[in-house]
């Protein structure tokens, strides 16, 4: 009995084949995508609790120095948290974040103040004039001694009150030292009651202490300087590097 013969197979695979192979192609895309949101997530998460938390102190992470961005004018209490770490930050998603739970929720209160004093500043409409930047051991409050006190004197004026006052109010909620600094410009002073720039700046701090103090701040976490023209941070050169180099300076020191 003659065989039939089979008909000729179509060239190329079968149409299933197409199908399967697309369908483990787009599988394979899925799960690749995954995996790198996954990888990029846990890059940014330990990026951003190295770079915060580590630098308030709150992980068990090696030393690292915090520095600020260099920048030539001040800005407003909105670019507060322009601040690297140094350090391999990659490699810290290795290493496990060990911290105390009280001492962590310490750290959350002093960025909360931070976060509190720019949308008070903002609200007043004082936020070109104030600036906060974190610093080695804490972070800073500048204020131009304009707003503080007149020209040559050293009672702080009535319009001051407003934000010093708030100031206090969230110093209390945190426990760790204060400084108040008061510096001048390199313009020579001499009247009855100061007869130099050391003088001017001592005072100007000293009663910015007894008004935090008026407020409700432990006296034992207060201490004032006077620095004179000393420690400019701008040119003497010109009237704009002399009027910021006229500044007092509240330093919250984290070791203290």
């Amino acid at each position: 009995m003659p065989k039939k013969k089979c008909p000729p197979c179509k060239k190329g695979a079968p149409g299933w084949m197409m199908t399967y192979g697309d369908l483990m192609s787009l599988l394979l895309t899925f799960f690749v995508l995954i995996v790198s949101f996954s990888s990029i997530q846990e890059v940014e998460f330990a990026r951003a609790m190295g770079s915060l938390k580590g630098a308030l102190g709150t992980l068990n992470l090696p030393k690292s120095r915090l520095s600020l961005i260099n920048r030539s004018r001040p800005k407003p209490l909105s670019h507060f948290f322009r601040f690297i770490r140094k350090g391999d930050i990659s490699a810290r998603r290795e290493q496990k974040m060990h911290y105390d739970v009280k001492e962590y929720k310490k750290r959350v209160e002093l960025v909360d103040v931070v976060e509190e004093l720019t949308s008070y500043a903002q609200k007043i409409g004082i936020s070109d004039k104030v600036t906060v930047d974190f610093t080695e051991i804490g972070f800073m409050i500048t204020m131009p001694s304009e707003f503080l006190f007149d020209r040559g004197d050293a009672k702080l004026q009535i319009s001051s009150h407003k934000l010093l006052r708030k100031i206090a109010v969230l110093l209390k909620r945190i426990e760790y030292g204060i400084q108040v600094e008061g510096h001048t410009d390199d313009l020579s002073i001499s009247n009855p009651t100061f007869a130099s720039n050391w003088e001017l700046s001592a005072s100007r701090a000293v009663s910015v202490v007894k008004f935090l103090i008026s407020k409700g701040i432990q006296p034992e976490r207060l201490s004032a300087a006077g620095f004179g023209e000393f420690q400019p941070k701008y040119s003497n050169e010109t009237d704009e590097g002399r009027t910021r180099n006229r500044r007092v300076e509240i330093k919250i020191d984290l070791s203290r």
